[in-house]
Formats: structure tokens, sequence, C-alpha cells
């Protein structure tokens, strides 16, 4: 009988130990799930825009294809946040930002429709800002050293994290998308000047 009391008495002690480190999870996957909201939450912006913009093919596509790669790495970073996919991750959208950048310095001149400097809309400011804040975090997680990255964080606090995280990037997009686009900026019509043949 005494075997059998000792294991007793030690089967609620594993248990308690278990679930007080199911409990906790690291800074490391904290701030990869922010990457991920934020990355997220870019792409739905490009791929609004590359409806908006349907009618110029080239940049139709490239919208297209930065939300397919955002969204992807999104879900990659969920699933695997490795060292090596938080550094594409951030390459991604330091050239997405690179690319927005010079498109409303001096224009992209071999990409038709795109070859003058565009003026600073709404949901592309919101859309690289999250391409920055995603930069920055990647960063972040980068240079922790491996006793921080595994650094136990109670379970209110990352659900803090993660609720901040997921409000923020909400409610920007909605903003983002709630105002329409425009495409005078990035298309150079011709309009006839109006003529005055009939008011003699």
């Amino acid at each position: 009988m005494a075997p059998i009391l000792e294991t007793l008495n030690q089967t609620p002690e594993t248990t308690v130990t278990v679930v007080a480190v199911d409990n906790r999870s690291s800074l490391h996957r904290a701030l990869a799930w922010v990457i991920a909201t934020f990355a997220a939450a870019g792409g739905l912006i490009h791929l609004e825009a590359s409806i908006d913009h349907r009618d110029l093919t080239f940049i139709a596509i490239g919208f297209a294809a930065m939300a397919i790669a955002q969204l992807a790495v999104a879900g990659l970073t969920l699933v695997r946040p490795s060292p090596t996919v938080l550094l594409w991750v951030g390459v991604l959208h330091a050239g997405i930002g690179l690319v927005w950048i010079v498109s409303r310095t001096v224009g992209l001149s071999f990409i038709p429709g795109a070859d003058q400097a565009a003026e600073v809309g709404v949901a592309d400011l919101v859309a690289n800002t999250f391409s920055i804040a995603v930069v920055g975090v990647t960063i972040v997680a980068l240079t922790l050293g491996r006793s921080y990255q595994a650094l136990p964080l109670p379970p209110i606090t990352t659900r803090i994290i993660r609720l901040v995280a997921l409000v923020g990037a909400l409610i920007l997009t909605v903003a983002a998308l709630s105002v329409p686009h425009e495409h005078a900026d990035h298309l150079d019509v011709s309009v006839p000047a109006p003529t005055h043949s009939h008011d003699h």
C-alpha cells in the first residue's frame, strides 16, 4: 500500500506543474503574434488596393502579389516563428515600405500608371505603417537573446498583447478601407478643354 499512496501523493504535484507551464507563453511567441497581425492587416489593405486598381493591370498585380505574400508570411509566422522566417518577414516588409516611399516621391517609371509620384492616401499610409511596425517588431524579436525570447509571460499579459495588437490593427484597417480610392493620382487622362464655340 505504501508505493500506491506515494504515487497518489506525487500525481497532484506533477499535474499542477504541467498546468503552470502550459498557462504561460514566451515573449518570442507574443511578438510573433504582433508581427503576424500587422502583416495580415497590411495584406488585407493591399488586397483591397488590387481591386481598386483593377483598371491598371501591373499595379493591380503588384498589390495582389504583396497581399498574398503578406497573408502567407503572417500564417507562417504564427505556425513557425523561427529566426529565418522572421528575417524574411522583415525583409519583405522593408521592401514593401521602400517601394512605397519611391512611388510617393519620384514614381516608378517602369510601371505604367505609376511613373509619376502619387499623393499619399489614407489606405497606403496605414498599410505602410503596418509594414514599418512589422520591421520594427521583427528587429526586436531577432535581437533578443535566447534567455529573453524564452521569457515566460503570464496568460493575462499574453492576452493583453494579442488583444491590443488585434484591436489596433482592426480599427486602422477598417478606417483605411472606408476611405474611397481615387484613380486621378495614377492616370494621366487628357480631358478636352471646354470650347466656347456655341457661346456666340
